[in-house]
């Protein structure tokens, strides 16, 4: 994937991708060929928010263009995109914030090792390597996180 960053005065019309697999917009990816972090899903990112700069996303499918930005929990800033197909975290990217292991002796995953524990994106029937964020957990991992704190004094938080 290439992408092109810069400030424009307007926006020109891009190419609109078609959707082939509705539940990738529900991973996250891990793309060792591309530059860019690139999100699609709002349920995925929060602060939606419009930049002065634009994103012209070139795939073998075609191109596409935004001029929005978003964050991801935990992350930071990542390129959005509502009409895109995927989420996306570069390899690269993900390199240099994190240790990333890749063993296919023992499983064709990669293994993100974060300060909260791995973070495994397995291999898809398409090929792709994917984490599906399980909105559930999450969830209720986030409401136990907050009653516990309730316990702690001000100084503890």
């Amino acid at each position: 994937m290439n992408t092109q960053v810069g400030v424009i005065d307007a926006p020109t019309a891009g190419v609109s991708f078609s959707q082939t697999h509705a539940h990738i917009r529900e991973w996250i990816l891990l793309d060792s060929q591309s530059s860019t972090d690139y999100f699609t899903n709002p349920s995925l990112a929060k602060y939606i928010h419009d930049s002065k700069e634009c994103l012209m996303l070139s795939t073998n499918v075609g191109q596409s263009m935004t001029m929005q930005k978003a964050n991801v929990l935990k992350w930071g800033e990542v390129w959005f995109n509502k009409n895109g197909i995927a989420n996306i975290f570069s390899l690269t990217s993900m390199i240099k914030r994190h240790r990333v292991t890749f063993d296919s002796d023992k499983k064709a995953a990669f293994l993100v090792h974060t300060p909260e524990g791995i973070i495994k994106f397995i291999i898809s029937p398409e090929d792709l390597f994917y984490n599906a964020p399980n909105y559930h957990t999450a969830t209720q991992l986030t409401q136990a996180l907050a009653e516990n704190e309730s316990f702690y004094s001000n100084q503890q938080r």
